[in-house]
């Protein structure tokens, strides 16, 4: 379910163009290392809102295909 997802890692590379590589990256250890989803974690470290993490964690998103 959506929750597999966010625990899986690889969604912290929609957030580096949002957030920059360095703090995607420091969002996955802290997720890998705490046990919490990447939403979680970037809901404590970014001030991105809750909106915004739907739309950028988005798996349907990541997959469609094209470029927006």
């Amino acid at each position: 379910g959506p929750e597999m997802v966010e625990r899986g890692l690889a969604i912290c590379t929609s957030l580096a163009p949002i957030i920059g590589y360095d703090a995607a990256a420091d969002i996955s250890k802290v997720a890998y290392k705490t046990g919490q989803t990447v939403r979680e974690v970037a809901r404590e470290k970014t001030h991105l809102s809750e909106e915004e993490l739907d739309r950028i964690l988005d798996p349907a998103a990541m997959t469609r295909p094209g470029l927006d």
